[in-house]
């Protein structure tokens, strides 16, 4: 089998700097006529600055982000413009490199030596003698249809997600607020607030005594604190004071974040806990919706944003039935379990290409066969 060459990106690309807006060409917007997409040094939507009528660079070419957050490529596929230093790499005729391949390469496997003038920064000259090796041609153009096809099964995840989280969204703002009644329900909502359905408390210090960092036959209850990391989790315990069936309500930093509770579980660090009284009215599910949906909490600040169980107490709820209630929650929680299910699968997707890309940018696995046609 051929062996991977050794040669540099300044042997394979031209190397160019983008400079300022040609504001002559330019459109925030795209129209017939700016619709070659400008591109900057960012991050969010994959640096796109706005649009122009006259793109200065060809597609199948690679941009890497040289200032703040420095050296990150990405394949631009169509003719387009650059601004405020992103490098732009266009292949050379007759060169050994294919520009998509490239771009994974440097994604996983080149870290770029860089200058600081107080914001990092990367620069022509520091890139142009950085090595690359490569295989085949052929090869890399196998190798960047396989990832390439794994980066579109993430996008189309990605963009179901982002539309399924905003159906969700739309019908919380209609089943929660009374605007939309699920059929066979009708009659008035009922006004009353939170320390009339549930006991309120805060979270305290942790039980050392029955703590564990990890999960184990004995310390089999979650202990959760004021984070919105990982659900909030901070550990586990043998000891719980919380019934499941209860919400969790952010006292401190990101402040009034309701998080459903369904086991039993326990509380620190001013995390307040609701637990439904007897005989309650409400349905505890349907209310943590309606709490990130429908109430902006009061709070007050010694230096760091704070909500308090006095502050929360006479918080108004307004709520329908409690059969219409625990209905409106069963579809809400549908739609939330068929987001996360989809998020998993995104997530095994990312790690199966981080994989791929491991094994398929270092030569580990060799593809062979013929040539993807491009």
């Amino acid at each position: 089998m051929v062996k991977w060459e050794e040669t540099t990106i300044g042997t394979e690309f031209d190397l160019f700097a983008g400079g300022d807006v040609d504001r002559e060409h330019f459109s925030e917007t795209r129209t017939n006529i700016f619709r070659y997409p400008i591109y900057a040094n960012a991050l969010q939507r994959n640096g796109l600055y706005g649009f122009t009528s006259n793109p200065k660079y060809n597609g199948d070419s690679i941009t890497i982000t040289g200032r703040g957050d420095v050296g990150v490529p990405i394949y631009r596929d169509t003719d387009f413009d650059a601004i405020v230093r992103l490098l732009v790499l266009t292949p050379k005729p007759n060169g050994k490199a294919d520009s998509r391949f490239t771009t994974y390469l440097i994604e996983r496997c080149v870290n770029f030596p860089m200058e600081s003038t107080g914001v990092p920064q990367l620069t022509v000259p520091q890139i142009r003698n950085v090595e690359l090796i490569l295989p085949p041609l052929s090869e890399q153009r196998r190798v960047a249809a396989v990832l390439s096809d794994t980066d579109e099964l993430i996008t189309a995840l990605e963009k179901l997600i982002a539309k399924k989280r905003s159906i969700k969204q739309g019908a919380m703002q209609e089943l929660l607020t009374g605007k939309q009644r699920l059929p066979g329900f009708n009659g008035d909502w009922m006004v009353t607030d939170i320390g009339t359905e549930f006991n309120l408390y805060a979270g305290g210090d942790v039980a050392k005594e029955y703590f564990s960092h990890v999960h184990t036959n004995t310390h089999t209850y979650p202990i959760y604190a004021n984070a919105l990391q990982n659900d909030g989790l901070y550990g586990y315990t043998s000891m719980p004071r919380y019934k499941g069936d209860s919400i969790t309500i952010t006292g401190r930093g990101d402040i009034g974040v309701a998080m459903y509770r369904e086991i039993d579980f326990d509380a620190i660090v001013r995390l307040l806990v609701l637990t439904p009284k007897a005989n309650s009215n409400v349905n505890s599910k349907f209310t943590t919706y309606f709490f990130n949906c429908c109430v902006q909490f009061p709070q007050e600040s010694t230096g760091v944003p704070q909500l308090t169980v006095p502050q929360i107490r006479n918080v108004e709820l307004l709520l329908p039935s409690l059969p219409e209630q625990t209905a409106i929650a069963s579809i809400l929680s549908d739609m939330d379990a068929e987001i996360d299910a989809l998020t998993v699968k995104m997530t095994k997707l990312k790690h199966i290409k981080q994989g791929m890309m491991n094994e398929l940018l270092s030569g580990r696995i060799r593809l062979i066969g013929e040539e993807k046609p491009s």
